[in-house]
């Protein structure tokens, strides 16, 4: 019998012929680094989507990459600011956007307003 050692070497990826292409919320916080957009929620959101023409972005897409480029910019002192004023309110606004889509689904799908725990 094998023993497989719980610290082996993970295996590398194969090598292709074209580069891996950028993660959404890699380019979403590309683009705040460059760029420290303002405005509004709305605007924000479009111009997150612009970064993918060729691909839907999702609701869940779009706050998925909001919350990663601030958490990772949060904790660089050159962005410290600009989350605190801008990416934390923008932030904030979509996840209660989110949370009010995700019950008006849960209710369409359940057809009762009975339910206490929304």
């Amino acid at each position: 019998m094998t023993n497989i050692s719980s610290i082996s070497n993970p295996s590398l990826p194969a090598l292709d012929s074209e580069p891996a292409e950028e993660s959404f919320n890699d380019k979403v916080l590309h683009y705040f680094q460059q760029n420290k957009p303002q405005g509004k929620l709305s605007e924000l959101m479009d111009k997150m989507r612009a970064l993918s023409p060729d691909k839907t972005v999702s609701m869940h897409q779009l706050n998925e990459a909001l919350l990663y480029s601030d958490t990772y910019l949060r904790h660089t002192e050159e962005y410290k600011e600009y989350t605190d004023e801008v990416l934390d309110k923008h932030t904030f606004r979509l996840l209660g956007v989110n949370m009010f889509f995700d019950n008006m689904m849960y209710k369409s799908f359940t057809k009762s307003d009975d339910d206490t725990s929304l």
